[in-house]
């Protein structure tokens, strides 16, 4: 029998194990690193002396190099229908996450052949807004992640749930009639 080997961590090219030091504050979104970690400049838990050091957010070199690390797709029109409360529980859910870690972000969204996509720092916040949509708006969401390199596409399908859903309902109710038999009695196995 072979034995099973861990995969490799997949290696985030923006997010690095060496600490800088003192206490920059990033020239963009005005963010500040406390020993490693970046808080937003209102949510820093102790109030430091800060340097005049400056430095990039690991989220805004990624908006600047226009490289996200995830994607979400909006497809169909039933979500069109409700656009602005799709795009609040959209920036409701990044904001829960940036009380978390400051770093998830939505970048930038853009709209292409009825598509909307909406491109994240994180995989993480691109799984997490997927899971909201189909808990808040029904539909069907599918995960396609790359094997090579930390990068999440999450797509969001509007209407699958009512074109599908139906049919999915039926089946399941003629199959217990099936096995109940036809008038509701269980049937005899032979």
């Amino acid at each position: 029998m072979e034995r099973q080997t861990r995969e490799p961590r997949r290696q985030d090219p923006y997010r690095t194990e060496a600490k800088p030091a003192g206490t920059p504050s990033c020239a963009d979104c005005g963010s500040v690193n406390l020993r490693g970690k970046w808080y937003s400049a209102g949510r820093v838990p102790v109030q430091p002396k800060i340097q005049q050091a400056r430095a990039i957010c690991p989220a805004c070199r990624q908006l600047r190099e226009r490289c996200p690390l995830g994607v979400v797709e909006l497809h169909g029109d039933a979500w069109k229908k409700h656009n602005d409360t799709v795009r609040k529980t959209i920036e409701r859910t990044e904001r829960i996450a940036r009380v978390r870690n400051d770093q998830e972000r939505v970048l930038w969204y853009q709209n292409f052949r009825n598509i909307t996509r909406y491109y994240v720092t994180l995989p993480l916040l691109a799984q997490q807004i997927g899971r909201t949509l189909r808990r808040a708006f029904k539909g069907k969401v599918e995960y396609h992640r790359s094997t090579e390199e930390p990068f999440l596409r999450v797509v969001w399908l509007s209407d699958a749930e009512g074109a599908r859903g139906g049919a999915a309902r039926k089946r399941v109710k003629s199959r217990h009639l099936r096995s109940r038999g036809a008038r509701g009695a269980p049937r005899k196995r032979l």
